[in-house]
């Protein structure tokens, strides 16, 4: 699940919004909150902040026709940088790589401040 912390101090979270695409274009989000169960062991708790512009999708897994939610991946940008945040169960993932190598749809980026 995710949590959004807002400029004016309201916090949204994806049972709220439903989903990414949801939340609105014109909020200025503090940071993103991502937690992620993991099989009886406390769950992970990932704080994104100090970002540009930000965005958050689920990963999910199809193996024999059954597919299940596997993580988070969330996309930082600050300046010509964007750092790629992998999380799963198994540990977080990171790597960074010029903006213009950047493959989502610009409207899918929100602004954060800091």
């Amino acid at each position: 699940m995710f949590m959004l912390r807002l400029k004016d101090g309201i916090e949204l979270t994806e049972k709220e919004v439903g989903c990414w695409d949801n939340v609105p274009g014109d909020v200025e989000i503090e940071s993103l909150g991502i937690g992620i169960e993991r099989n009886g062991l406390k769950p992970y708790i990932v704080e994104v902040k100090g970002y540009e512009e930000i965005c958050c999708a689920k990963m999910g897994s199809a193996l024999s026709g059954k597919s299940r939610m596997v993580g988070w991946v969330v996309f930082g940008v600050r300046g010509e940088t964007v750092t790629e945040f992998s999380i799963r169960t198994d540990g977080v993932q990171l790597k960074s790589y010029p903006r213009d190598k950047l493959t989502l749809r610009t409207s899918t980026l929100r602004k954060m401040v800091g």
